[in-house]
């Protein structure tokens, strides 16, 4: 049986009270852009920033949270 590339995941425990899906977005972009948010101190919470941002002003989500 092959194995699901999300079975190594490690348990995820959020900080703070938000809600957060069960399953993470995956995503491939250019080395160039790899690399400067690998270079983020806190880059999950600055993707997810910039996601839920882009999805409030595209209208494909109506709320923030």
């Amino acid at each position: 049986m092959k194995n699901n590339k999300l079975d190594n995941l490690k348990h995820f425990e959020p900080m703070g009270n938000e809600a957060l899906a069960k399953t993470p977005l995956c995503v491939k972009v250019s080395p160039k852009v790899d690399l400067a948010i690998k270079a983020l101190p806190d880059k999950s919470a600055w993707l997810r920033r910039v996601i839920t941002e882009a999805a409030v002003k595209e209208g494909i989500c109506s709320e923030q949270s």
